[in-house]
């Protein structure tokens, strides 16, 4: 099995969100390692998250520009590290794939870095050589470092090979990332971990080019799915039949409200049984504006990219650099139609559009991984649970049993005083003929849709 990773230097994410998340789609990236982030305190997590993904991000504080970030997809379990090392710009994270925990970091180190920002970024990289299993990739800017022969024509080229080597990584990148400059890397502590490690096309205005590859791994990734109902295709006939065949008043005869209650949705769940069909599907977390043309003038920009590199001509150049621009105005054209669909049914679906602001406005956070008391990582929802349970039943305080003896305010006469409500079947009618349909479930768990169906019965 393996986790398919993209490193981008991206010269100002923000701006370019659509732009990876079509990537990520596309391609159905698992991972995303970026440099140039270009993040600051004023962007919110809201502007820069990914469905299904988790970020972490490490911004420049001091001056503009830099800033990197990883992107990890929810199923494995990231936690960020801290305290790996002093330098600034460094990110490092650890995921777990069953009982596999692979460390991954990104670095960027600007070519105005100072001699101390140096040594720190060595400082760092050493011990993040401790841990057993880890993938580490970035812009290094050592452009005159031949990774064939691992020789450097500066103190601080070959200071930074001879901490490489006594590492024992792996440097897996052999073509420019940059004109004619490798300063784009990916390391490995395992040879084997990389596989189909490729240079590919340029992100949106950045002129370093994007690296792709395979991050093998020993262990199964489960993939989530869910099992849901297809209201769109229920037996709808059927189902009417069998209530409109129902005795009720035979089912009802001498029960009370909660008997005939639980005799209703006895029924009900017998016939969504029946005749509602059951869809299983993967979740993938698409953009909603997402659309097949754009997925499709992705795939043929890569594929445009890969011509240019055997041919070297300037026809496949051209054809790359239209394919570059039809793709981000067919992102923006497909985002901005969605927002105006969105917009346009606001009255009849309220629901869409607030969820999608709410989106952008803040991003949920993940709960876990958990340590126990034993000091071993948990990831499984159930125990994380028991383990939450557990530490919050500490701060429990016991309290005196004793029920103190209720006032009471009710100061009118008895006649004013609720004795009966009287619920005819008209007011029961009207109540479901204004239920909207595709609504989800509320307490009682009876599909809207079915109320509608059923309320001329």
């Amino acid at each position: 099995m393996y986790i398919k990773c993209m490193y981008i230097n991206a010269r100002s994410l923000t701006a370019k969100m659509d732009m990876l998340q079509g990537y990520v789609n596309t391609y159905d990236v698992d991972a995303v390692f970026v440099t140039e982030t270009w993040f600051n305190q004023n962007i919110g997590e809201g502007e820069i998250a990914i469905p299904g993904f988790q970020c972490f991000r490490q911004d420049r504080v001091d001056r503009i520009g830099g800033g990197v970030a990883i992107y990890i997809k929810t199923t494995f379990h990231g936690v960020r590290l801290e305290d790996v090392g002093p330098f600034k710009e460094a990110l490092w994270c650890r995921i777990m794939i069953g009982e596999e925990q692979i460390v991954l970091g990104v670095v960027y180190r600007s070519p105005s870095s100072t001699q101390e920002d140096v040594d720190m970024m060595i400082q760092t990289l050493e011990r993040a050589a401790q841990n057993r299993r880890i993938i580490v990739t970035g812009d290094f800017n050592y452009p005159d470092i031949n990774w064939e022969y691992m020789t450097g024509e500066t103190p601080n080229s070959r200071k930074f090979i001879e901490t490489i080597q006594e590492s024992f990584w792996y440097q897996h990148v052999q073509e420019p990332t940059r004109e004619s400059n490798i300063l784009d890397l990916v390391f490995s502590s395992e040879e084997e971990m990389i596989e189909e490690l490729e240079v590919a096309e340029t992100f949106g205005s950045s002129d370093h080019n994007c690296v792709s590859w395979k991050t093998i791994v020993t262990r199964g990734i489960e993939e989530k799915t869910c099992k849901y109902e297809d209201w769109k295709r229920a037996d709808w006939t059927k189902m009417k039949e069998e209530i409109a065949e129902s005795n009720w008043e035979e089912l009802f005869h001498g029960k009370d409200v909660q008997c005939m209650w639980n005799i209703f949705t006895n029924i009900y769940e017998k016939q969504v049984e029946k005749y509602v069909p059951k869809q299983e599907r993967t979740l993938h977390q698409r953009p909603k504006w997402m659309t097949k043309e754009v997925r499709r003038l992705i795939r043929k920009k890569r594929k445009a990219w890969k011509e240019y590199k055997r041919g070297n001509s300037w026809s496949d150049l051209n054809c790359y650099k239209s394919l570059q621009a039809q793709v981000k105005v067919k992102i923006k054209e497909a985002k901005r139609n969605f927002e105006y669909l969105l917009s346009e049914k606001i009255k009849e679906d309220p629901k869409s559009f607030y969820s999608y602001v709410r989106s952008k406005q803040k991003v949920r956070e993940k709960v876990g991984p958990l340590k126990n008391d034993r000091g071993e990582t948990i990831t499984s929802e159930r125990e994380m649970v028991a383990e939450l349970n557990k530490f919050f039943s500490t701060v429990f305080t016991r309290e005196d049993r004793a029920v103190p003896e209720a006032n009471i305010f009710f100061n009118k006469e008895e006649d004013d005083k609720l004795h009966t409500m009287t619920i005819t079947e008209e007011m029961v009618l009207k109540k479901l003929q204004l239920t909207k349909k595709g609504k989800s479930v509320g307490p009682d768990t009876i599909k809207s849709d079915y109320l509608r169906e059923m309320d001329s019965n």
